[in-house]
């Protein structure tokens, strides 16, 4: 039998630190997408914006203002009672991949371990995944274990979707 979480951990300590700053928002974002009627609408959108703000500066190699600017108003948005559910888990995987993405924070190679981090946001979309599909399921438990399972098989695709042909000239194959 595959064990997806572990396979998922796998591929993810394999992956360089570009693929990684690229996956966490593309992680956060699908649960967010996924699971957007759990939040409210004021939270759905500061976390939104964290996670555009944080692909500008993946792609640019600086962080700006509107990353500074975002991350602000996401701490504005937020109260106690979002903590709860799956919208609160959701919305930290949003803040999560801002910390993993954010050019501010980049150190040595060796210094941060960025597929921990980036599998920690992982596991964050599974939880939230198994709380939102759960509720008001008599069988909430399996539906949990499915809606889990579920996610994390989406992360796998996505992590092998994004990974570079090291075959591809242009990734220095021959």
């Amino acid at each position: 039998m595959i064990i997806i979480p572990k396979l998922l951990a796998e591929l993810l300590g394999e992956a360089d630190e570009d693929q990684l700053r690229r996956l966490a928002p593309d992680f956060a974002e699908h649960a967010l997408d996924t699971y957007r009627s759990a939040m409210r609408e004021p939270l759905y959108e500061a976390s939104a914006e964290l996670l555009r703000a944080v692909r500008e500066g993946v792609d640019t190699g600086r962080a700006g203002e509107r990353m500074e600017t975002a991350r602000r108003s996401f701490f504005a948005v937020r109260t106690d009672e979002d903590d709860s559910g799956p919208g609160g888990s959701v919305s930290w995987t949003a803040f999560r991949a801002f910390d993993v993405g954010s050019p501010r924070l980049r150190r040595p190679v060796g210094v941060i371990r960025h597929d921990k981090q980036v599998a920690d946001i992982a596991a964050r979309a599974q939880e939230a995944a198994g709380q939102w599909d759960a509720a008001g399921d008599p069988r909430s438990a399996q539906a949990a274990r499915v809606a889990r399972w579920e996610e994390a098989r989406w992360q796998i695709a996505r992590v092998v979707a994004t990974a570079p042909n090291p075959n591809d000239v242009a990734n220095g194959g021959r």
